[in-house]
């Protein structure tokens, strides 16, 4: 009993062994490949690099239109507008009422005179200002939410509305949303050119393996009349497309970063023009990983398929 496992697992390590082996060779012959016709393998690589470039393009800038609309949003502020014949003891009776509300994070009060003086200040209209008979500004208390969710926002506002001597609530995300929504419909956009997009790189790559299959088209004959298995004449083939894959995915990555590091200084002069600070942010580890894995597979199925189409039609004769 003893022996016959023994014989099984000495079987078991040498078929592992030879497998191993095959795979080995197979993925030597599909290197080969590549630097068989350098030329025409740049080209390749390069076709796919930059058809990998622009869905990842796009989905990092509507990353990073997400990270700006999300400070936007989580730094909205509510406007509380109160009546101009509202007496100090109404707005102090509003700031008691203020704190009562659970929503409200933090409170500051404006004054008419505040308001104008900086109003003033930031607009450069000193002189202007003070021919102004009456000051035409509002007191205003300046509330920022604790709970920044669109409900919790609209119930605040509801809620400061009900109270007296207010004039108005001004919560001015309506602009916001409208940018998400064109987010929104861009990520969807992007999602299908990303689709179109990985059709054609099978097909850049199922072109490129056909090619290689017309000029070993006497060997793939002689190993097949030999009694060569499909699945042996197969994996060179499907190295190739990984090799493909693999070259074209970290060339992409490198000319995103290029890209990116050629945008920092644009975006952040723009950014400083809004007095912000903002920084494109590029491919992440992860996002790295994703593009990397996803050329791999792209160039694994555009093999699979051009392999099993054509090696089909060659038998020998």
């Amino acid at each position: 009993m003893r022996s016959t496992h023994s014989a099984r697992k000495t079987q078991k390590r040498s078929y592992l062994r030879t497998y191993i082996q095959h795979h080995h060779h197979a993925s030597q012959h599909g290197f080969r490949q590549l630097t068989k016709n350098p030329i025409a393998s740049i080209l390749t690589i390069a076709a796919i690099s930059i058809t990998l470039v622009l869905p990842a393009a796009l989905l990092i800038l509507l990353g990073n239109m997400k990270t700006v609309t999300k400070d936007w949003h989580t730094g909205t502020n509510v406007s509380l507008y109160v009546t101009p014949t509202a007496s100090q003891q109404q707005i102090d009776y509003l700031h008691s009422a203020l704190k009562n509300i659970r929503n409200i994070k933090k409170q500051h009060y404006i004054s008419p005179k505040q308001g104008l003086q900086q109003f003033a200040e930031q607009s450069g209209l000193q002189d202007i200002v003070k021919t102004l008979g009456k000051n035409p500004l509002p007191g205003v208390f300046v509330i920022k939410p604790m709970q920044q969710s669109p409900a919790a926002l609209n119930i605040l506002v509801s809620q400061l509305q009900a109270l007296p001597n207010v004039e108005n609530v001004k919560l001015d995300m309506q602009w916001v949303k409208r940018l998400n929504a064109i987010i929104d419909l861009l990520q969807h956009f992007t999602y299908g050119i990303a689709i179109i997009l990985a059709l054609a790189v099978l097909l850049i790559v199922g072109n490129t393996i056909r090619m290689a299959i017309q000029n070993y088209h006497r060997e793939i004959e002689v190993i097949k009349l030999i009694g060569g298995s499909d699945r042996f004449i197969r994996r060179p083939f499907l190295y190739s497309g990984i090799f493909y894959g693999l070259a074209s995915a970290i060339f992409a990555a490198i000319i995103l970063n290029f890209l990116l590091i050629g945008l920092q200084s644009p975006v952040s002069h723009l950014a400083a023009l809004y007095n912000a600070q903002f920084s494109l942010r590029g491919l992440s580890l992860k996002q790295t990983g994703i593009l990397i894995l996803a050329g791999i597979l792209l160039g694994f199925f555009g093999s699979w398929f051009a392999v099993g189409r054509h090696l089909r039609k060659i038998q020998p004769e």
